[in-house]
């Protein structure tokens, strides 16, 4: 192989690597906020808003995606 072709190998498997870390993280990020709303929903505290803080403390973004995922967590722990 020639040193070029070895390169953009590397480099393609470098690119893999990260997006396969940021979708694990995701998916420990989810889990976490999981975690957050089992524990405070029957608690006499908000469950929102630890949630909330959860987010923020791993640095997540406040999107229209997380607002739909906490009410869809939500709405699970209900049922």
């Amino acid at each position: 192989m020639q040193v070029a072709q070895i390169n953009k190998i590397k480099k393609s498997f470098r690119i893999l690597i990260l997006k396969l870390s940021l979708i694990i993280m995701d998916l420990i990020q989810a889990i976490i906020i999981a975690i957050v709303e089992g524990l405070t929903e029957y608690l006499p505290i908000s469950s929102t808003a630890h949630m909330g803080f959860a987010a923020s403390l791993m640095g997540m973004e406040d999107s229209e995606f997380l607002k739909m995922f906490q009410v869809s967590i939500q709405f699970g722990a209900i049922l």
